[in-house]
């Protein structure tokens, strides 16, 4: 293409809802204009959304953080003063972000021939067609996919507004299923898209205004100013090279913009039609902690990397991760949006009763090869325990989702010993076990977020609430295993020699609450 075509400070591509939940779509500039009208974004899917809100925080950092255009932020106080200032307002100072964004305007166009958005002008690597770009679970791209695409003659081809979308999207959760261009040559393996080797995880607010805020995070670990940065809309040409390692960048704009991977958009007869891809910008995951936005585990060399998100996992069981923050960082680090709203409202800077931490993510299969599943899930927990004064009672909630983890395991002993009676095999125990876990993280799911929701740290005994809920663990426990008792049938009543004991469903109901009163009586000793 020759021309410039469909500027994104213009066109309406960006999808949000408002309170009514009414979905429109928004240009760059209109979505800062109205964002503190609007509840949240709201694309096809909740990665698609993390793509888009990564790209806006970019835009915020490159505004914001150029105080009267001077080398950037130099102070923590200033860093707060500026933060505080925003969101007293209440809103963003659009006509600041529209200027902004209009001086870079050329570098807006989804189509340019020398600086396409968030692409390279050639149009070389692995072909793809329009299909592979809607983000769809699919195990390659000749196989059924999960969600449908546009049928009939149109089948194949995407709209500029939705290609706008997915484009981000496909830049930051691609698979690994490209080839290098060059055989032989020794260039290093790509991997995922960057935010898909993440946990990904943000805040979220009352509106959209309030969520790119508290996702807004201007001070480091360190609790230094960030260097400005250069999002990749800066750069007078796009880099082209493919598979490229780089440093890690030390500015969030510039991770939160990160190249991963060479695209080119494919248009003909005013639709996109296809792409290629390239390999992109390579960073280390490990100890990237200029990466905000992600939860972090020790691997066995002692470095932090990014936590994925595993879809069959409940949030919740990795609330140390996510809320637990070790007094010297050595065993555990917490995400840096959650360290940074901490450090907010222990200044009194946020004024909200409750707050959600979210995930989204991707399921990859076979090193990465291809998307199996999306990951989607949110918390809502009072603001103090995402302050000082919740420090001691996130561990100890951390050390209660520990103790319910010891309730189902013992629910899965119980269910291996029914199975064992009844003449299954190893295979049917663990069968037996696997399904009962789920079921009982199942009936536990809801349960145990009403009662998190409920924490007041200001007003609570922490003795009291810990005991709440096990009692609650230990009731739902129970109430699992006696419906196994019941449908374990006339075989599981006679039982059968384990072992020098006779052993059968009675005798296995008896070892299973005298294990799990003792796991809930040694939550009541912490």
């Amino acid at each position: 293409m020759n021309d410039k075509e469909y500027n994104l400070l213009d066109e309406e591509w960006i999808l949000a809802a408002d309170e009514g939940g009414n979905v429109r779509g928004y240009s760059l500039t209109g979505i800062f204009e109205k964002a503190h009208e609007l509840k949240c974004l709201s694309g096809e899917i909740s990665t698609q959304n993390a793509a888009v809100m990564r790209l806006l925080i970019a835009v915020l950092y490159a505004v914001y953080q150029r105080p009267d255009g001077h080398d950037g932020l130099q102070t923590s106080e200033e860093a707060y003063g500026l933060w505080d200032e925003i969101w007293s307002r209440g809103s963003f100072d659009s006509e600041k972000i529209s200027q902004y964004l209009e001086s870079y305007r050329d570098r807006f166009y989804l189509f340019h021939p020398t600086n396409p958005f968030y692409q390279v002008p050639t149009d070389r690597g692995t072909e793809y067609d329009a299909t592979k770009l809607n983000g769809e679970l699919s195990e390659s791209s000749n196989k059924p996919r999960l969600f449908s695409f546009i049928s009939g003659d149109d089948r194949g081809r995407m709209e500029y507004s939705d290609a706008a979308r997915w484009l981000l999207h496909l830049n930051s959760f691609d698979d690994t299923s490209a080839k290098p261009t060059v055989r032989g040559e020794g260039l290093p393996s790509c991997g995922a898209g960057w935010v898909g080797k993440l946990g990904f995880v943000f805040m979220e607010g009352r509106n959209l205004f309030q969520t790119l805020m508290l996702n807004l995070v201007l001070l480091s670990d360190e609790g230094l100013p960030f260097p400005i940065g250069e999002p990749v809309w800066e750069r007078n040409a796009p880099k082209a090279d493919e598979r490229t390692p780089i440093d890690t960048p030390e500015s969030p704009v510039e991770m939160l913009t990160l190249q991963s991977r060479r695209i080119h958009l494919r248009v003909k007869d005013g639709a996109v039609v296809g792409y290629t891809l390239m390999g992109g910008d390579i960073v280390e995951k490990e100890n990237a902690f200029v990466e905000q936005m992600t939860v972090w585990r020790k691997d066995k060399d002692g470095n932090f990397v990014p936590l994925r998100h595993d879809p069959a996992r409940q949030m919740w069981r990795d609330y140390q991760s996510l809320m637990v923050k070790s007094l010297d960082e050595g065993n555990n680090r917490i995400p840096g949006v959650v360290r940074w709203v901490n450090s907010l409202d222990d200044r009194g800077s946020i004024d909200m009763d409750h707050l959600a931490v979210s995930i989204a993510g991707v399921k990859y299969a076979d090193k990465d090869f291809f998307v199996e599943d999306y990951v989607s899930d949110s918390l809502t927990v009072n603001r103090a325990l995402l302050s000082e004064m919740g420090g001691g009672w996130n561990m100890r909630i951390a050390d209660t989702v520990s103790l319910t983890g010891d309730c189902v395991r013992c629910l899965k002993k119980f269910a291996f010993d029914v199975a064992e009676v009844c003449g299954l095999d190893k295979v049917g125990m663990g069968a037996a076990g696997v399904a009962i876990e789920a079921t009982a993280y199942r009936e536990m799911d809801l349960p145990f977020r009403r009662w998190l929701r409920s924490i007041d740290p200001a007003e609570d005994n922490i003795d009291d609430r810990m005991a709440d809920w096990l009692g609650i663990a230990e009731s739902i426990s129970l109430d699992i295993a006696k419906e196994e008792l019941r449908e374990s049938g006339n075989r599981a009543l006679t039982g059968k020699i384990v072992g020098k004991s006779d052993s059968n469903v009675f005798t296995a109901f008896s070892r299973f609450k005298f294990s799990l009163y003792k796991i809930t009586r040694r939550g009541d000793e912490r």
